[in-house]
């Protein structure tokens, strides 16, 4: 079984916040093979007894899901006929509380192809990298199909680090550039931050505009030939491979927001074809 820090577990499992944790381990009789352990132990779930018996636990769930165009990245319907991605999971997952499902990062409305969703708060955080690591981020591959012809430039002005885009204060990170078909406009673009609407802005910022994204790739998690709607649990491998990209103790964590908090976001006017 996956071995997981105490804290973490006990506020999984919805006994306290990780704040709280060391009253309630007190307070609840926590062991873990019959010994007291500080909050922070890395544990196996099945030596832990609250009170002398075994604790009742399941696995973090995460899966990869193909996100449709046309709904929104959020489990809380703003408006009357939204259409959410928690829409098209089974009943069993969607309402899943302690704790719920979380996304790592978001697809804007009209945007299809790979999210990423776990109860695993730390695969997610090892996902989503660390901002003081760049080193460490996971690439974000998507097929992109452009209105204009490429102009041979945008390989190079990709990965130069130095596309500023309007309204924001700093360059963008180098990202890559490989053109799959001239004719069709189409091209495969890595992305390794996440910012509002990027790949849109990227090719606005020189002089053409998207017709539509689709995500094929995260880190290492892939889409595959999953079908639109569809979902799939993560791999052991996959989730193996996030983990070893834990950020070096003393970064800083992304920042981590419950659906619910991601809906004013979501909600935001999408252009469509919008990154």
């Amino acid at each position: 079984m996956q071995r997981v820090r105490l804290d973490r577990l006990m506020s999984n499992l919805g006994y306290c916040t990780r704040s709280k944790v060391k009253g309630v381990l007190a307070k609840l009789q926590v062991r873990v093979d019959g010994k007291i352990v500080p909050a922070r132990t890395v544990v196996d779930p099945k030596t832990v007894t609250i009170a002398g018996e075994n604790i009742k636990y399941y696995p973090p769930i995460s899966l990869a899901f193909h996100k449709p165009a046309g709904y929104i990245c959020s489990s809380k319907r703003e408006y009357e006929g939204a259409k959410l991605v928690f829409d098209l999971l089974p009943p069993e997952l969607r309402m899943l509380k302690d704790p719920p499902l979380f996304l790592a990062g978001r697809l804007d409305k009209n945007v299809t192809g790979l999210l990423i969703m776990s109860q695993n708060t730390q695969l997610i955080e090892n996902l989503m990298g660390s901002k003081s690591q760049p080193e460490r981020r996971f690439g974000k591959e998507y097929l992109v199909k452009t209105h204009l012809p490429f102009q041979g430039d945008e390989k190079k002005l990709f990965a130069s680090g130095k596309i500023k885009l309007i309204g924001e204060d700093e360059a963008l990170l180098p990202a890559e550039f490989e053109v799959i078909a001239h004719k069709e406009n189409t091209a495969k673009v890595t992305l390794y931050e996440g910012v509002y609407h990027q790949i849109t802005r990227m090719f606005r910022a020189i002089g053409n505009r998207v017709d539509w994204i689709h995500r094929v790739r995260v880190g290492p998690v892939h889409l595959g030939d999953l079908e639109e709607g569809q979902f799939r649990m993560l791999t052991e491998k996959e989730m193996n491979d996030i983990e070893k990209n834990r950020p070096k103790k003393g970064s800083p964590a992304p920042p981590m927001a419950s659906l619910d908090d991601m809906a004013g976001q979501s909600l935001k006017k999408v252009n469509p074809g919008s990154s």
